[in-house]
């Protein structure tokens, strides 16, 4: 998990400097401002260029796929979303014995 975080801190400190880092085929590629994509920086990619393309191949693969089934079925609320629900609107929460608080 360390070294995870060490590479996520290396893309993040690429995005912020504007370098967009990719993966073409098996290897890894760089689009930059000139001037921007130092040497320390390019050193520190490469040191870690496997596990950066593992990374990105990771985070690329990692999709959210929806469920037609069932997208119109009820789902729990967030607290934020609970919170803001309470706060702007005037309703009565009903509970029954052994069931979730049902919203009018």
């Amino acid at each position: 998990m360390r070294e995870e975080t060490a590479i996520a801190n290396i893309i993040e400190k690429c995005c912020e400097e504007g370098i967009f880092l990719w993966v073409e085929g098996e290897k890894l590629r760089f689009k930059a401002p000139k001037g921007v994509f130092t040497e320390d920086l390019k050193n520190e990619v490469k040191s870690k260029r496997e596990t950066i393309i593992d990374y990105i191949n990771k985070a690329e693969r990692q999709t959210i796929t929806p469920d037609a089934d069932h997208q119109y079925e009820p789902f729990l609320l967030t607290e934020v979303q609970s919170s803001y629900l309470l706060g702007r609107n005037d309703f009565t929460i009903t509970v029954e014995s052994d069931a979730t608080p049902t919203w009018r």
